[in-house]
C-alpha cells in the first residue's frame, strides 16, 4: 500500500522535509498563523496554527508550522481544531486585548472576549509573545538588541536593562514583523527614525529596501536598495536569499553596461520637477499637508498610496478643502524660475475637478496670476 498524506480531502505525496502549514499553502488551503514566518525557525509560540492529526485511527492536535507532513490524514478546520482555535484566541484577549488581528480572528472564531479577565495594560497590550521580533533581531539581522524579560504573565520584551539600545540599527525588521503592531521602535531606541520613501508615490508613504520601482516596469523585477539594505549596512541580513525559491538573489551582482545594435532611437525628454522643499515660502518641508502636484496625482490614483481616497499626509484625515497655488517656483526670476511652466494651469484645474469627484462635498480653491490654457479645447474645459 502506498503512503499519502491527506489534507482536507486532498491527497498527496508525504515529503516531512516539509511542514504541514507549507504543504497546505502550496494546496491554497489557508491556515491562520500569527509567529511564522518564512526564513525562520518553524517555533510554534501562537498555537493558532493547530490542526487535526489522524494517524492509525488516533486523532491528536498539532502545530502545523512545526509538524513534518509525514503520511496520514490531517484536518484543518475541523470541530476540534476551531473549539481549539477559539480556546487560544480567549487566552491572547486576555494578553493582547488592542490587537486588531487577534478581535479579527476572535470574531471569526467566536472567542468570548470577557471569559478570561485582561491582566496586561500599557504599551505592550498588543504582544502576544510570539518571538518574532526577538528571533528576526537575533538571527536574521544579528543584533540582539532586544530580548525577553521575566516568564509567565509577566514576560516582556524589552531591551538590556529596559534602556535605550546604542547597537539598534533602526532597521525596522522587528517590527515588519510583528503580527499584532506592537512594537515601537521610539520605546527601543532613541535615534532618530529615517524611513525610506518611495519615490515613485513621491514622499506619500514608504518602501523596503527590496522594491520593484513601479507598476509595469521594464524589466518588472524587484531591486536591491544597497544603500539602505542591512545586508550592505550590516553584513548580516539574507532573508530575501533564503526565501527566494527560484535562488535569484546574487548579493555580489554588479551593473553591467550592454551594447546593442538597434536600427532607430526614440529619444523622449521627459522632465524635471522643481524641488518642492525650494518653496519654504509656502512651509514645503516642515508642513506635512503641502504636497506638489504629482503627490496629489498620486493621491487621486485607485492604485495610490490611498486607494484613491484624498487623505492628508498629516493625520489620514479626508481633506475637505483643497488649495491650489499657481506659478509655485516659476514667473519669480529674484527667488525661482523665471519662465511660465505652462502645465500647471490645466493639470491643476483638472485635478480640482477631479477632487470634486471624489469628495463631493469638497472644495477646492486655485490661487492663480492668470490661467494659460493654450492648447485646443483647454479654454473650454477652464
Amino acid at each position: 500500500m502506498s503512503k499519502e498524506l491527506i489534507i482536507d480531502g486532498i491527497k498527496v505525496e508525504p515529503d516531512p522535509s516539509k511542514t504541514v502549514l507549507e504543504v497546505a499553502q502550496e494546496l491554497g488551503i489557508h491556515i491562520p498563523t500569527l509567529c511564522y514566518y518564512k526564513g525562520l525557525t518553524p517555533y510554534g509560540a501562537c498555537r493558532i496554527c493547530v490542526v487535526e492529526t489522524i494517524w492509525k485511527g488516533k486523532s491528536k492536535l498539532q502545530t502545523a508550522c512545526t509538524f513534518p507532513a509525514w503520511e496520514g490524514e490531517v484536518r484543518t478546520n475541523s470541530e476540534k481544531v476551531r473549539k481549539a482555535r477559539k480556546s487560544i484566541l480567549e487566552l491572547m484577549l486576555a494578553e493582547a486585548p488592542e490587537a486588531k488581528e487577534i478581535q479579527k480572528l476572535a470574531e471569526e472564531y467566536g472567542a468570548d472576549r470577557e471569559k478570561y479577565k485582561v491582566h496586561r495594560f500599557g504599551p505592550n497590550n498588543k504582544c502576544i509573545m510570539c518571538g518574532l521580533c526577538v528571533r528576526i533581531c537575533n538571527d536574521i539581522i544579528r543584533i540582539g538588541a532586544i530580548g525577553f524579560k521575566e516568564r509567565g504573565y509577566k514576560r516582556e520584551i524589552t531591551t538590556p536593562f529596559e534602556e535605550y539600545s546604542d547597537i539598534c540599527s533602526t532597521c525596522g525588521a522587528c517590527s515588519y514583523v510583528c503580527p499584532t503592531n506592537a512594537i515601537d521602535l521610539k520605546v527601543i531606541s532613541d535615534r532618530k527614525i529615517t524611513p525610506v520613501l518611495s519615490e515613485f508615490e513621491c514622499g506619500l508613504t514608504t518602501r523596503p529596501a527590496v522594491y520593484t520601482p513601479f507598476p509595469q516596469a521594464v524589466p518588472n523585477i524587484p531591486i536591491i536598495d544597497k544603500d539602505n539594505c542591512m545586508h550592505f549596512l550590516n553584513n548580516s541580513c539574507d532573508i530575501c536569499e533564503l526565501v527566494c525559491e527560484p535562488e535569484a538573489i546574487k548579493y555580489d551582482q554588479e551593473d553591467k553596461i550592454s551594447e546593442e545594435e538597434v536600427g532607430a532611437i526614440v529619444v523622449a525628454t521627459g522632465y524635471e520637477l522643481y524641488p518642492i522643499l525650494n518653496l519654504e515660502e509656502y512651509g514645503a518641508g516642515e508642513i506635512e499637508d503641502v504636497i506638489d502636484g504629482l503627490a496629489f496625482e498620486r493621491l487621486l490614483s485607485s492604485s495610490g498610496p490611498t486607494v484613491g481616497e484624498i487623505r492628508r499626509p498629516s493625520d489620514g484625515k479626508i481633506a475637505k478643502d483643497i488649495v491650489f497655488i499657481q506659478c509655485a517656483g516659476s514667473r519669480d526670476p529674484e527667488k525661482h524660475k523665471p519662465y511660465c511652466s505652462r502645465i500647471c494651469c490645466m493639470y491643476s484645474t483638472k485635478q480640482a475637478m477631479l477632487f470634486k469627484h471624489h469628495v463631493h462635498k469638497g472644495q477646492p480653491y486655485i490661487f492663480y496670476i492668470d490661467i494659460r490654457s493654450g492648447g485646443k479645447g483647454y479654454e473650454e474645459f477652464v
